[in-house]
This record gives C-alpha cells, sequence and structure tokens, in this order.
C-alpha cells in the first residue's frame, strides 16, 4: 500500500509538502467513513444489467423464428401429401 503512495506522490519535490500529501492519502484511506462512502459511490456508479424481454431478445427471437418457420414448412409438406 505504501508503494502505490510513493508513486502517487512521486511528482512532489519538496520533502516536507511531499510527507504531508503522503499522510494525507494514508488518512483517507484509513478512515471508515470515507471507504463506505467510496464503496457506495463505487457501486452506484455500476451499470446494472438488466432482464432482457425474450422476445426482443436476438437469440430467443431466432429460435422462435426458426420454430416457426419450421411448423410452416411441415405443414405445407403434409398439405402436398
Amino acid at each position: 500500500m505504501s508503494t502505490r503512495i510513493e508513486v502517487r506522490t512521486s511528482w512532489v519535490k519538496n520533502k516536507s509538502q511531499k510527507a504531508f500529501v503522503h499522510s494525507k492519502i494514508e488518512v483517507v484511506q484509513n478512515f471508515s467513513l470515507i471507504q463506505k462512502n467510496l464503496s457506495k459511490s463505487e457501486a452506484a456508479s455500476k451499470h446494472l444489467m438488466k432482464r432482457r424481454n425474450p422476445e426482443a431478445c436476438a437469440i430467443t427471437g431466432g429460435k422462435r423464428v426458426k420454430k416457426e418457420r419450421k411448423e410452416i414448412r411441415k405443414s405445407r409438406h403434409t398439405s402436398f401429401t
């Protein structure tokens, strides 16, 4: 964890300012209320997959059309005999 903070603070040239930024990042990472809000925010921003209408789904619709076509061909074939 400390290595990640070091990478994030590598741009700071002043040693005292670098230590201040480092400690500030640690406080944010270790503060439980902030962690709760961050996880809540991440969960809220995720894309939710909704249930799809089976009639509108390409796979289900394709299977339905194929079945209907098979029934039509079957009825045509039996009507000739």
